[in-house]
């Protein structure tokens, strides 16, 4: 028996494609609407789940679709990167970035530790619905957290937002 996904909030009837990522060695699907970078499905650890999901919820230019279509199309080279090794990713060195971000902000200092590779950032916040502006804002404040940038005068490290932005609701089930 396939697993029935539910939604993300008023996410349903986006025009979008099926891509993937790898989460400690599993591949995973979400749905994503590329014209308003924003991730329009939870993550999903079957690809005839994903399918079955893009044609009860998801359309293309064109309308609605079958799950065959969806089938079809559900392997087709990532239209959000060309690298695929940017589309891997380990829960634990996710945990470790978040560690470090704690570390910072508990302790006002910064921590070399504080990195997370863009595309993880980029589909976390097409997750969450953060703007592109939130992503290049919480990149230049995470170099400040690296010491690779200077602390605007008459701040602390725990007046910066990063650790606030990470308080997102999961999107994997």
């Amino acid at each position: 028996m396939i697993d029935k996904y539910n939604p993300i909030y008023e996410r349903i009837g986006h025009t979008g494609g099926i891509e993937s990522i790898q989460l400690d060695e599993a591949t995973y699907y979400f749905g994503f609407d590329y014209s308003n970078d924003l991730v329009i499905s939870p993550l999903i650890s079957n690809r005839e789940a994903m399918t079955r999901f893009a044609a009860e919820y998801m359309e293309q230019t064109d309308g609605t679709h079958d799950a065959a279509y969806w089938e079809e199309i559900a392997d087709y080279e990532s239209e959000l990167c060309t690298d695929e090794s940017s589309r891997i990713f380990s829960s634990t060195q996710f945990e470790e970035f978040l560690q470090a971000l704690r570390r910072a902000h508990s302790d006002n200092t910064y921590s070399p530790e504080i990195r997370l590779e863009y595309h993880l950032l980029y589909l976390l916040g097409a997750a969450s619905g953060w703007t592109v502006g939130n992503i290049e804002d919480l990149l230049d404040q995470m170099t400040i957290l690296r010491n690779e940038a200077a602390l605007p005068d008459g701040e602390s490290y725990t007046d910066l937002e990063v650790d606030r932005e990470f308080r997102i609701p999961s999107v994997a089930r």
